[in-house]
C-alpha cells in the first residue's frame, strides 16, 4: 500500500517480496502447489496468498508465515483483504467463498454457486462482497455472508469482478 514493496505469486508455490527498484527482498515458502493469488493488508502489515494446495497463508510484511487457514477443500484462486483490513475473503474451485479474521480463524462459508469461484472482491465500503464463478454468475454478498443478489448475463464462466472506487459498479469478466 506505500509502494515500496511488490508482492508476487508463482507457479513454483513461492510469494516473492521485491522492492520498487526489483530487488527480491524474501521468498516465502510453505504452499505446496501453484500459488494464483496474493495481496498486501491496507496497512501493509500482512500479506494473504492462495493456492492450489487448498490453503490460504497469512505472512508479515518480511516474509514470516503467521497462519495457514485451512477449510477450502480445493485450490483457492483468489483472496483479497476487506478495506479496514479486519476480513480476509478467499474464492476457490470448492464453489465457495470463506470470510476469515486477520487473525485466521474462520468466520462464515458463502454457498450458492454452483461451480468453481474464481474471484472475490470486498466492495471499497467494506459492506459488501462479489464473487465470480464457473457458473457465469456473480454474487452479491453482505459483510456477513447472507446472499444479497445474483447477477446473470454472462453466457460463460466468470475469472474477475471488481467494484468501481465508488462502489456504485460492479464490472466482470468472462470467457464469453
Amino acid at each position: 500500500p506505500d509502494g515500496e514493496q511488490i508482492a508476487s505469486a508463482s507457479g513454483d508455490g513461492t510469494v516473492r517480496l521485491w522492492d520498487k527498484k526489483g530487488a527480491e527482498l524474501a521468498v516465502l515458502r510453505g504452499h505446496e502447489d501453484w500459488v494464483w493469488s496474493v495481496t498486501f493488508s491496507p496497512d501493509g502489515e500482512q500479506i494473504a496468498s492462495a493456492s492450489d494446495d487448498g490453503t490460504v497463508r497469512l505472512w508479515d510484511k518480511k516474509g514470516a508465515e503467521l497462519a495457514v487457514l485451512r477449510g477450502h477443500e480445493s485450490w483457492v484462486w483468489s483472496v483479497t483483504f476487506s478495506p479496514d483490513g479486519a476480513q480476509i475473503a478467499s474464492a476457490s474451485d470448492d464453489g465457495t467463498v470463506r470470510l476469515w479474521d486477520k487473525k485466521g480463524a474462520e468466520l462464515a462459508v458463502l454457498r450458492g454457486h454452483e461451480d468453481w469461484v474464481r474471484s472475490v472482491t470486498f466492495s471499497p465500503d467494506g459492506e459488501q462482497i462479489a464473487s465470480a464463478s464457473d457458473d457465469g454468475t456473480v454474487r452479491l454478498w453482505d459483510k456477513k455472508g447472507a446472499e444479497l443478489a445474483v447477477l446473470r448475463g454472462h453466457e460463460s464462466w466468470v475469472g474477475s469482478v471488481t467494484f468501481s472506487p465508488d462502489g456504485e459498479q460492479i464490472a466482470s469478466a468472462s470467457d464469453d
